[in-house]
């Protein structure tokens, strides 16, 4: 929830959750075709060959990683 509670009010306003992106497609959905898969979750590409790590993970900045644990 903190990850989109920009103003950490402890509630989330529908502008504070809809303006962001949601971490597990930014991280998994790697063909950006909304639908996340077990291949993308794993790591794999449906060839079976092993993809690069999320964006947010090689820590280019822009886009997010994993939420941040408290």
């Amino acid at each position: 929830m903190a990850y989109f509670d920009d103003n950490q009010d402890g509630r989330l306003s529908l502008r504070e959750f809809a303006d962001k992106p949601n971490p597990i497609f930014v991280r998994y959905d790697r063909n950006h075709d909304c639908q996340v898969t077990a291949e993308e979750i794993k790591g794999t590409s449906s060839d079976g060959k092993q993809k690069p790590p999320p964006i947010g993970e090689r820590g280019r900045g822009g886009t997010p990683g994993p939420p941040p644990s408290n």
